[in-house]
């Protein structure tokens, strides 16, 4: 039972055990076997291997390491799918798109920017120092 668990796991996401620079090594590869398919006229091939290649960008930027830069083209992103639907007037997809958008916006105060960390280390060291007075 455990071993047919594991096989349906990685049937549906064959790329969990790998970390985000095995999955960038990886990416690279395919796309240089993807561009040699290519060359060498085996369309066939290529479309297989264009085919794998979105699962992996997914895989790839769901294991990215969050930034701060990274979380804003994210929330950047969510507002473009969220201006577009719109747009189109298909609403049942902002709903969604909103709340993933809401939970990034959310994410932004555990990645400061470095002139808030440089605004909190500003507010420490005068708290620092007016302790310090109050003690002496």
């Amino acid at each position: 039972r455990k071993l047919a668990k594991e096989r349906v796991r990685i049937i549906r996401d064959p790329y969990s055990d790998m970390t985000f620079k095995e999955l960038q090594k990886l990416l690279q590869e395919e796309q240089v076997r993807l561009e040699n398919a290519v060359n060498g006229k085996e369309f066939q091939v290529a479309a297989e291997i264009e085919t794998n290649l979105g699962p992996l960008k997914e895989a790839m930027e769901s294991k990215r390491p969050l930034t701060r830069s990274v979380l804003e083209s994210r929330i950047e992103e969510l507002q473009k799918q969220i201006d577009d639907a719109l747009s189109r007037k298909a609403y049942v997809e902002c709903a969604p798109l909103n709340d993933k958008m809401e939970a990034l916006v959310k994410m932004r105060a555990n990645y400061p920017t470095i002139e808030e960390l440089r605004n909190a280390v500003c507010e420490a060291e005068s708290a620092v120092a007016a302790a310090a007075e109050q003690r002496e």
